[in-house]
Order: C-alpha cells, then sequence, then structure tokens
C-alpha cells in the first residue's frame, strides 16, 4: 500500500514533465517501488 501511495506522488511529480512516455514511466516506478521495497525488507 504504502508503495501504491508513493506511485501516485511519483506520478503528480513526473507530471510536470513529459518527457517520459506511460511506459517509460512506469518501468521506472516499478523499478523504484522494488528498489524501495527491497531496501525496506533487507
Amino acid at each position: 500500500m504504502l508503495c501504491v501511495h508513493w506511485a501516485l506522488l511519483e506520478k503528480s511529480y513526473f507530471r510536470e514533465f513529459e518527457i517520459f512516455s506511460l511506459q517509460t514511466y512506469q518501468t521506472y516506478n516499478e523499478r523504484l517501488c522494488y528498489t524501495f521495497l527491497y531496501f525496506l525488507l533487507d
């Protein structure tokens, strides 16, 4: 749930930048989430 909330914050942040396509954003966001969860569980 925390990861989803964080994703919403990231989405609102990246909304100001149109450089990233939706697909690129999703890949980046998933990678960011998995990294965050990895350090959280480790």
